[in-house]
């Protein structure tokens, strides 16, 4: 099991000192295994090169956010961990796949997020800790803001 860790731990670091685009290319190749092993090292290193981009630009696609959605399967703290990040760094710009993905995870009917076990209680994102009534607000708040970018009809279905 350490092994296993410290090989992924070591495959993380060496993603984050490749160039942007083999990065990318590594994380929608072996993303899935390392969010099972390491998610929180995971989903920060997909933070980091999710930062805002124009998607318009053609060589900037790869590194979408919505691309990445995939790797958190049977992960959906931390894709709500992910998600939350990139609406907040996107604002009314995020994609529309991501405002909703982020919707559903919020009406969950879980008590709490699989995966939120693992996050570091002593950390700023205690407040991921999220019992059904503070999800349920979080989807209020998201419907309520600009972030949907007119997906509100597919948001009500």
């Amino acid at each position: 099991m350490k092994k296993n860790y410290k090989s992924a731990l070591e495959y993380i670091e060496y993603i984050s000192q490749q160039d942007l685009t083999q990065a990318v290319q590594n994380l929608l190749t072996h993303g899935k295994d390392l969010v099972d092993s390491l998610p929180r090292e995971t989903t920060n290193l997909l933070m980091k090169l999710c930062k805002f981009i124009d998607t318009n630009q053609t060589s900037e696609v790869d590194r979408a956010p919505e691309n990445f959605i995939h790797i958190f399967v049977n992960q959906p703290y931390w894709l709500t961990v992910f998600l939350e990040y990139i609406v907040q760094e996107y604002k009314e710009h995020a994609p529309p796949l991501i405002s909703s993905t982020l919707l559903e995870l919020y009406l969950r009917s879980d008590d709490t997020l699989p995966g939120a076990e693992l996050a570091d209680p002593e950390s700023q994102n205690i407040a991921y800790f999220q019992d059904k009534k503070t999800r349920k607000e979080k989807a209020l708040n998201l419907l309520q803001g600009e972030t949907l970018n007119g997906d509100l009809q597919h948001a009500l279905i």
